[in-house]
């Protein structure tokens, strides 16, 4: 299967959202969780939080730290969000700073206003 080649940008664009948001998802939970019995299986944690499993992973979690876990995961989450949404807007600049760069003054078809535009002939 062929796609064309904005799908293949599109989909290109979100993988690497989607590898920001895994990898700083993983390097927060370990600061977060490094002082806690759960440090040790921080890397499993991270894969449920990125794959949208926190509710899970709140669930069962020791009740003694469930509240400091919950702040954690929001934190972690909040954070990872940031940055993708950082990334994006940094994208959606550059691309409108090269429109504006790359389009000709004389690629503009100005219209009069109230003009009327006559249909394209067929051919």
């Amino acid at each position: 299967m062929r796609c064309s080649p904005s799908a293949c940008c599109i989909a290109t664009g979100i993988a690497a959202l989607g590898a920001i948001f895994q990898s700083v998802i993983s390097s927060d939970v370990d600061k977060q969780l490094a002082h806690t019995p759960l440090a040790a299986r921080s890397g499993e944690i991270a894969d449920a939080i990125a794959g949208g499993g926190a509710q899970q992973v709140i669930a069962n979690t020791p009740e003694d730290i469930r509240g400091q876990v919950q702040h954690s995961i929001a934190v972690v989450f909040t954070s990872a969000l940031d940055d993708i949404l950082l990334v994006g807007a940094i994208v959606a600049l550059a691309g409108a700073v090269l429109a504006l760069a790359l389009v000709r003054q004389r690629d503009f078809n100005p219209q009069p206003v109230g003009a009327v535009v006559a249909p394209a002939a067929e051919g």
